[in-house]
């Protein structure tokens, strides 16, 4: 009797020590994954990692779209990846258009989830991605007249370095300021483009291929500045300013 009643103590002390070790198992387990989620969030957060889907400088073809993306970052850039979820009523895949000469990328719209995936690296031993510069176009298709907004990305999650970035649709670069005052009107327009900007800047104008059409050109703040265009075939063209302190483009439709 003694012995069996030994045996019973001995087995609920091993219940105890064995549920005991292996709660210390989950929460030392929990607490790492914790601590490893904080710390890739605080990594990114500290590198500052921003992709620009960049829908403020996209091309627009009536029936289809490029949208430029970019990185900015304050780390060298060893590769980027996305996985990325859109509105197929709205606008279909097409192709991402590698616009480095050193990149090194594979896509591919997966056909059961309908996830477009992207992953690159340079191809150069040892190199690095630009940032603040275009990397890739993607290009869309769409109705004839539609409007392609942040609305039709459903998800978007971008990693630089393997780490999560944070994802803009406009992009501003650390060395730019937006300016949502600069104005160009109208627009469309057929023989008069007009500009306003509000400090003392220079312009240019260039072609949908980023032709020179014309040539950098002061301007005044607050003053307006006449463009002929007249002589443009019709088009998208792009008006793009600049001074000491900021950066900006945007887009202007020749029609006559």
């Amino acid at each position: 009797m003694i012995k069996s009643h030994n045996a019973k103590k001995c087995t609920r002390s091993f219940k105890f020590h064995f549920v005991l070790i292996a709660s210390i198992i989950f929460i030392v387990n929990n607490s790492y994954s914790q601590i490893e989620s904080n710390v890739l969030n605080e990594k990114s957060i500290a590198a500052s990692l921003n992709v620009a889907f960049d829908l403020c400088n996209s091309v627009d073809y009536q029936d289809s779209i490029d949208i430029p993306v970019s990185i900015s970052s304050t780390v060298n850039i060893q590769g980027l990846d996305f996985i990325m979820q859109f509105d197929e009523t709205k606008i279909t895949f097409v192709t991402i258009i590698d616009k480095t000469t050193y990149l090194d990328e594979y896509f591919s719209l997966n056909a059961v989830d309908r996830k477009l995936r992207l992953t690159s690296t340079s191809s150069v031993s040892g190199g690095f991605l630009e940032a603040d510069k275009v990397l890739i176009v993607i290009r869309f298709k769409k109705q004839t007249g539609y409007i392609v907004s942040q609305s039709d990305f459903n998800s978007i999650q971008a990693f630089v370095n393997g780490d999560p970035a944070t994802v803009d649709y406009c992009f501003v670069s650390n060395n730019e300021i937006n300016v949502s005052n600069f104005l160009l009107y109208p627009n469309p327009a057929s023989d008069i483009l007009n500009i306003e900007v509000p400090e003392n800047s220079s312009f240019q104008m260039l072609d949908i291929n980023g032709k020179l059409v014309v040539a950098e050109t002061a301007i005044m703040a607050n003053q307006k500045q006449s463009i002929d265009v007249n002589n443009l075939t019709n088009g998208i063209y792009f008006i793009k300013i600049n001074n000491d302190s900021f950066v900006n483009s945007k887009k202007v439709v020749i029609t006559k």
